[in-house]
């Protein structure tokens, strides 16, 4: 990002999710908050480094905030343009010297595009940003101490849309911007396991934390544990693993269940020597294979824990050209009915346990499809 240094970790797994996306609930969850009349969800990881250095160090400032909602009384907007206004807190106290910006888009993958306009946080938290073309604008917020960025969100990885009139102030709420020092003991980074089936994860406790939130992630086999609540300081998986690469990441709150710390970045470690792998094995037609259209039957190994296998066809060249679908069979061949017209197309399959959990995929084949 530099934040959270989650895509390039799980690549293939990303290439999963972005597919799937399309056709089901992603395993992100987000929390709505409702702040001064305008319902704000949680805030995201922003990819990308910011514009200017952060200050050397943001310092807290003593004390609570306001329990009522504050009133702008700084200076208007220019004629024609806009603002906003609002208020930055981290562990419930105001934060000053943060620096906000308005974008004209917020990008998953690229953070913030077109123009921007920033403004920084005062003793009290609040900000105010003005002289803003009336528009559509996403917010972002820096960490404490850090380059990582983090935006406002609507849904599913897309950030939230602030409407900006003009000739007006709009008060878009409080926010709660957190650190990114909490430290993780084990696995150690880049750490290669052999034979261990459960590992023990563990960090160490972080000031003023009332609990954490553990996600942990399998390279091939997607999100094994989202956002799971736990006391203590350590966590012993609950589950066999394969043999794979792995990532997770720890979050920190405080007891109004606010998030205050996280680890910068995701945790990576490997694991092999385990009876299972994550990385399935497709077997025909063989890769690059020439096969006529009405003669093509896909066969891949057996995966010991799989219930159900999914398989995915789309034309190379245009994947939104799909012959399969994450089509579903317990088999461990697929014979294919589907009308496919001649070109070369590109499969995969996927596999799943009883509980649907993702175990694994197949590396990609092509086929060259010929006429009947």
């Amino acid at each position: 990002m530099s934040g959270k240094r989650v895509f390039p970790i799980i690549a293939a797994f990303i290439i999963l999710v972005l597919i799937q996306l399309a056709c089901s609930t992603s395993s992100i969850t987000q929390k709505a908050t409702e702040i001064v009349g305008v319902v704000i969800e949680t805030a995201a990881v922003l990819p990308g480094e910011a514009t200017q250095p952060p200050a050397a160090e943001a310092p807290i400032v003593a004390g609570p905030p306001t329990a009522t909602p504050f009133v702008y009384s700084g200076a208007p907007p220019q004629a024609g343009t806009g603002g906003v206004y609002g208020r930055l807190f981290w562990n419930g106290k105001p934060v000053q010297g943060q620096e906000i910006k308005l974008c004209d888009e917020i990008k998953t993958f690229g953070g913030c595009q077109g123009a921007e306009y920033s403004s920084v946080t005062d003793a009290n938290g609040v900000y105010a940003i003005l002289n803003v073309p009336p528009g559509s604008y996403g917010l972002t917020y820096r960490a404490i101490d850090s380059d990582t960025w983090y935006y406002i969100t609507s849904g599913i990885l897309n950030a939230k849309d602030f409407e900006v009139p003009a000739d007006q102030m709009v008060n878009v709420g409080d926010f709660h911007t957190i650190r990114t020092d909490l430290v993780i003991l084990t696995p150690t980074e880049d750490e290669r396991m052999s034979g261990v089936a459960r590992p023990v994860l563990s960090w160490q406790p972080y000031p003023e934390a009332a609990y954490y939130e553990l996600t942990f992630h399998s390279g091939r086999g997607g999100s094994l544990i989202h956002r799971k609540k736990v006391t203590e300081t350590s966590f012993t998986m609950d589950r066999d693993l394969q043999s794979c690469e792995y990532s997770f990441d720890i979050e920190a709150f405080n007891a109004q269940g606010v998030i205050i710390a996280e680890y910068d970045g995701w945790r990576r470690f490997e694991i092999a020597g385990l009876p299972q792998n994550c990385v399935m094995k497709a077997l025909t037609p063989a890769d690059g294979a020439t096969v006529a259209a009405n003669a093509i039957t896909l066969t891949w190994e057996p995966h010991e824990w799989a219930a159900v296998y999914k398989l995915h066809m789309y034309l190379e060249s245009d994947s939104s050209v799909k012959i399969l679908d994450f089509v579903e069979t317990s088999d461990t061949s697929y014979k294919v009915t589907q009308d496919v017209p001649a070109g070369t197309y590109y499969w995969v399959v996927y596999g799943y346990d009883e509980f649907g959990d993702g175990l694994g995929f197949t590396n990609g084949f092509t086929l060259n499809v010929t006429s009947p």
